[in-house]
């Protein structure tokens, strides 16, 4: 594992591509526009509030970072751009909504 930072232009330029693929415009857990953070571990990207909940879940889970305010390693954006790729919003929304836990997870994450 690399923990050398990527010159800050470079991120920047590369996070910024990113995040005009369509299915990146918008956060991944609840729809809302122009997300400023993702989860470098899942592949998406998220708004402020669900953030907030991925970092109650523990980085086990979901592992983010601020697109703006934090540096980036080159292992970090390899990994976001490959799983950005993939069709994580569908896999997700499938496995979320349609699961026997949803009410288990809407309480664990609501407080």
């Amino acid at each position: 594992m690399s923990d050398r930072k990527l010159p800050t232009e470079k991120s920047e330029r590369i996070l910024a591509e990113l995040l005009k693929i369509p299915v990146n415009t918008i956060c991944c857990d609840c729809g809302a526009a122009n997300p400023k953070w993702a989860s470098y571990s899942l592949g998406c990207f998220l708004c402020v509030r669900c953030v907030s909940i991925h970092r109650k879940m523990g980085t086990h889970i979901s592992k983010v970072r601020s697109v703006t305010l934090d540096a980036w390693t080159q292992e970090d954006i390899d990994v976001k751009t490959i799983k950005s790729l993939l069709p994580f919003h569908f896999f997700f929304f499938f496995f979320f909504f349609f699961s026997p836990f949803l009410p288990f997870f809407t309480k664990l994450f609501s407080s």
